[in-house]
């Protein structure tokens, strides 16, 4: 029960660490920031500046106790940006004591970020090796 509480907190610490680290960037390049849906605007309400980030909801949402969500959006050509944060199962005492030891956990961060285009331009982008560079420009011509 302890390792549970201790696993979790650190999991949760973790979690909101890589969200202090790295809001000043998301600000910097998003207008809408977090998980939840935004407020219901009041005839009151004042109405915030254009080029001000709006933070909707919590900033990061949890769904166990070793993964964690962070969502960004309203940038031009860019839907939106998913962070998924999936820790070590550091809760579960026998996952952390005898799993590990077989196959090491890492704590993992992945982004996707799925890109709109108004225009109709193709963007292609190739990862290959050096040595089959000359080969996959001769068989596709688009790349050229």
């Amino acid at each position: 029960m302890v390792q549970f509480y201790i696993g979790k907190k650190h999991n949760e610490g973790m979690a909101s660490g890589w969200v202090l680290k790295n809001m000043p960037l998301f600000e910097g390049q998003f207008s809408r920031i977090g998980v939840g849906e935004e407020p219901k605007k009041d005839a009151n309400a004042e109405i915030p500046p254009e080029d001000e980030t709006k933070i909707c909801g919590a900033l990061i949402e949890q769904h166990s106790y070793y993964m964690f969500n962070f969502f960004a959006t309203g940038r031009l050509n860019c839907n939106y940006c998913l962070v998924t944060l999936e820790m070590k199962r550091r809760q579960d005492l026998f996952t952390l004591l005898f799993f590990n030891l077989l196959w090491p956990d890492l704590d993992k961060v992945s982004y996707e970020i799925p890109l709109s285009f108004t225009g109709s331009y193709p963007c292609i982008f190739v990862i290959i090796k050096r040595n089959e560079l000359k080969t996959m420009l001769e068989n596709n011509k688009i790349l050229v």
